[in-house]
């Protein structure tokens, strides 16, 4: 009757230093991957890829003419917001142009001048404080 007991334990000794495989987590796109579905993508269409794949000279036709168009505000930002460092030229555009919907009365407030230039780098760093504090 004792050999049964041994079999159970050593079964049970077994089953506690069992490790399961790993479970395959779907992996995201890479940033040709992400270029080629924007690409391809019909002219109506609206493509949202994570912007830290987009890469700095831009990943189409459409990202590099609005690159090419806000040229010098991106160099103006990168010579004087130093918290923009970490972006890319794309996600500068962006972050430059979303101040353009900004209501311009409390950044008055916090700008040393009330000039456009001023007034749409007080909105930035407002919105990458912001984006740091989420993170």
């Amino acid at each position: 009757m004792k050999a049964p007991c041994i079999l159970l334990a050593v079964a049970c000794t077994s089953l506690a230093q069992y490790v399961p495989p790993p479970q395959k987590v779907a992996r995201e796109l890479d940033p040709a991957q992400v270029a080629a579905v924007i690409e391809k993508a019909p002219a109506s269409a609206t493509v949202s890829a994570p912007a830290h794949l987009l890469r700095p000279s831009a990943t189409n036709a459409v990202d590099a003419a609005i690159v090419a168009a806000l040229r010098a505000a991106i160099a103006d930002t990168r010579t004087n917001i130093a918290e923009v460092a970490s972006l890319t030229d794309l996600e500068i555009a962006a972050l430059y142009l979303s101040q353009l919907k900004r209501d311009a009365a409390p950044l008055a407030a916090i700008a040393p001048t009330n000039t456009i230039e001023y007034l749409i780098g007080a909105g930035m760093r407002l919105d990458l404080a912001a984006e740091k504090q989420s993170n």
